[in-house]
């Protein structure tokens, strides 16, 4: 082979070694952007009769009232399976809803009600859970509409969402098992039917 096809050959060479030296390079670079990527997050099932409550833990009760109230041996994060009733109110709502704040004093009607049946006053307990709300709203919360039943800060919507985003207010009951038993938007119109209700879903328990 002549000196000038040598040279040729040898760029030929050169410029093909460094065109897949850069292939390489810009393969892993977008297999490592691949990998970086967050998960997706997890799309959660709108919350309904009949479904299981998804699992979450709410912080430690503010007050020694509110840790009595529960049937709490100790003030620290807790499930609803650690509270000793047969059912729950459970009520998922936001701070700025007007039909939230409607529906705040038919809730503390509920919880007279209940507490005035003593032969359900035990069995039935009311958690209130504020979405996008912290400790001091939730506090400015019960003063203002004067809440008898503890209320918790869900401050980054982590339950909210994993009751798959409803719409507020949503009044949930549930049994003791996690089993939803009745879901309920908006303002209730009707309170004392609203209580014939849980008291009726409260006997059907065992």
């Amino acid at each position: 082979m002549d000196k000038k096809k040598w040279v040729v050959c040898f760029f030929v060479f050169l410029i093909s070694g460094c065109w897949g030296l850069n292939s390489v390079s810009a393969s892993g670079g977008k297999e490592a952007t691949r990998q970086a990527k967050p998960a997706p997050v997890q799309a959660y099932k709108a919350i309904s009769a009949g479904m299981d409550l998804p699992q979450f833990t709410l912080d430690a009760p503010v007050s020694e009232a509110d840790q009595k109230y529960l049937g709490l041996s100790e003030r620290k994060p807790f499930s609803l399976s650690q509270i000793p009733a047969k059912i729950f109110v459970l009520e998922i709502f936001s701070m700025y809803c007007p039909h939230c704040r409607k529906q705040g004093p038919v809730l503390n009607k509920i919880y007279k009600f209940i507490k005035e049946d003593t032969a359900m006053n035990n069995g039935i307990k009311m958690v209130g859970i504020m979405a996008g709300g912290d400790q001091e709203k939730v506090d400015k919360w019960k003063a203002t509409l004067h809440v008898p039943f503890p209320i918790f800060p869900d401050p980054e919507t982590t339950i909210w969402q994993k009751f798959g985003k409803p719409g507020v207010p949503c009044t949930l009951i549930v049994n003791i098992s996690g089993k939803v038993l009745e879901v309920h938007y908006g303002a209730s119109e009707d309170t004392e039917a609203f209580f014939r209700q849980i008291k009726k879903l409260y006997k059907e328990q065992k």
